[in-house]
């Protein structure tokens, strides 16, 4: 389980250390200037605090719930992409309703768009929001040519009232989905957030699934080509257990840990 969480995280750093994440983004007021669409608040984030587990457990010295920080720690990377919710510092929308569709974008029933379109690291670089009947959704493009064509870097999109948000990365070299989050707030007020990266030819490589509970007990599964590798849960203190399976489905080793 060790390899394929620190592969995960290794991902996860290569992205939060990309160019774009360093693009500065509007205060409040900018953000007024801009847009209709460009001041829909990314509510999602305000749950990004219920994605842990509980302070003794963060301080465990146990191995196995060391594993289970590390492995939360990597799910509550979708935090990082709130910079992808607000439209770039100083740039005025440039189409409106008139949204760019990427070469591997997925269509979506758009009523109303923005685009704001500006240079980044040599490169022609879009980014957009559209509103359907339910969601809004953020993209971001890159293009090579000036802008006569596009292809499709970033796409996230959250539900009007917040209950739910994804996030997927695009490889701008084929076009092919690099990893995905999943958030959702459940009706017992838990929320749930998955992971996925996927391979060259789009299958999934890879997927951890967290449930974080308003009393900050939860459980979490961590899949490896669609077999169920590692499982545990712990309880509102921080007390827990876990089971390890091999691709067989075989128990391979279990054992539980007690907070102080």
């Amino acid at each position: 389980m060790q390899k394929s969480i620190f592969k995960t995280l290794f991902v996860l750093c290569v992205l939060f250390a990309s160019p774009i994440f360093f693009i500065s983004c509007s205060d409040d007021d900018e953000v007024e200037e801009l847009g209709t669409l460009s001041n829909v608040d990314p509510v999602v984030f305000e749950r990004a605090e219920d994605v842990t587990v509980p302070d003794a457990m963060q301080q465990s010295t146990d191995p196995n719930a060391q594993e289970v920080n590390v492995t939360v720690a990597a799910l509550s990377g979708f935090t990082a992409f709130s910079s992808f919710f607000v439209a770039p510092q100083g740039v005025q929308p440039d189409r409106i309703n008139n949204p760019i569709v990427g070469t591997n974008q997925r269509t979506a029933n758009v009523l109303r768009s923005e685009t704001y379109i500006f240079t980044s690291q040599g490169a022609t670089v879009a980014f957009q929001i559209s509103e359907t009947a339910d969601e809004f959704i953020f993209e971001y493009f890159f293009s090579l040519d000036g802008g006569n064509t596009y292809v499709l870097f970033y796409l996230a999109a959250q539900t009007k009232d917040g209950s739910s948000a994804f996030f997927e990365l695009y490889d701008t070299d084929n076009g092919n989905i690099v990893f995905a989050y999943d958030f959702e707030v459940n009706p017992d007020d838990s929320v749930t957030v998955s992971f996925e990266s996927f391979d060259s030819s789009g299958s999934v490589e890879e997927s951890i699934t967290g449930t974080f509970n308003p009393d900050d007990s939860g459980e979490l599964e961590v899949f490896e080509g669609g077999n169920l590798i590692f499982e545990a849960e712990w309880d509102s203190v921080g007390n827990g257990s876990f089971t390890e399976f091999d691709s067989a489905g075989n128990i391979i080793d279990s054992g539980s840990w007690t907070v102080s």
